[in-house]
């Protein structure tokens, strides 16, 4: 049976999340259905992609090798459909961006001011979602640049390093200064495995378990329980910078522990202009964040 490019598109998601069952989620099939589509896609090449145990899916070195050239097969799939689809007609320039929500926040004014402060005709398109979200619409050619909290990733990528940001703990009105003391439930988004896992150190550090109450899909929805003291929760300054200056809020900064950020995009288009010219953008936008921040809660990368 020949492969075809939806098949590439599942196999990159698995590969990506590292995982049958968020893979499915991304593309809301059932992962029966995905599952069995990936054990064919093993009996068509006639060689092992996967390595699966209960600690989760890795890949094997064929399926590394597959990966290697899954992205360029999609983007020329991509780049046909284009073609065939084209009416002659010209078309503005489209960046297309993915950033996690609180980045958003601090950056998106900033980028769109580099953006559209030296080009006309420029099509910008945000996708937010978490890094393993980010990553598997970039291999999909969803989008064209993302940043990204995880930097080791089994995929065809080049990254750089962007900034590092201080995490907060955070309890709203009426609670105890000290995080050991706060007794609400706490809440984090499911956004990406390098977050939580920086959460986790984060709350070891301040004496607290690392148990999660609450999983929530969106960083607006915790800070709504954090205001009504519903909740507590463990944030980046990013998504925080709208409400440090709430007084009746209680926040412990955890310096010991930053976040790391990486701009990350396709590895076949490193020499591409637009991509360098987006990256230029986003550092400069991340470095004027940075002069405003008068803590030192943004770290830039050393010269």
């Amino acid at each position: 049976m020949p492969i075809d490019d939806r098949q590439l598109r599942y196999f990159v998601d698995v590969a990506t999340f590292r995982s049958i069952n968020k893979a499915a989620e991304h593309r809301n099939i059932a992962q029966p259905a995905l599952s069995r589509r990936m054990r064919q896609l093993e009996h068509d090449l006639g060689v092992k992609l996967f390595n699966r145990s209960n600690a989760g899916i890795s890949l094997t070195e064929a399926g590394g090798r597959l990966l290697e050239h899954a992205a360029k097969l999609i983007g020329d799939f991509d780049r046909i459909g284009a073609v065939l689809r084209s009416s002659g007609a010209p078309t503005s320039d489209t960046l297309s961006l993915g950033m996690p929500p609180g980045v958003s926040l601090m950056l998106l004014d900033r980028i769109t001011r580099g953006i559209y402060g030296g080009s006309q005709g420029v099509l910008l398109q945000v996708r937010e979602g978490g890094t393993q979200d980010l990553l598997a619409r970039l291999l999909e050619r969803e989008i064209d640049i993302a940043i990204v909290t995880e930097r080791d990733f089994a995929a065809p990528l080049d990254a750089v390093f962007c900034y590092a940001e201080t995490l907060f703990f955070v309890a709203g009105p009426g609670t105890p200064e000290a995080p050991a003391e706060v007794a609400l439930p706490f809440a984090l988004p499911d956004l990406d495995r390098d977050f939580l896992e920086t959460a986790y150190d984060a709350l070891t550090r301040l004496g607290r378990p690392t148990e999660v109450d609450m999983f929530m899909a969106t960083i607006s929805s915790i800070k709504l329980l954090v205001a009504r003291g519903l909740a507590c929760t463990i944030g980046p300054y990013s998504a925080l910078i709208g409400e440090l200056d709430r007084a009746e809020w209680n926040f412990t900064a955890v310096p010991e522990m930053p976040l790391k950020r990486y701009v990350v995009w396709r590895r076949n288009e490193s020499d591409s202009p637009a991509i360098a010219r987006s990256i230029r953008v986003i550092q400069d936008a991340v470095a004027d964040a940075a002069q405003q921040d008068t803590h030192g809660f943004l770290t830039l990368p050393s010269d």
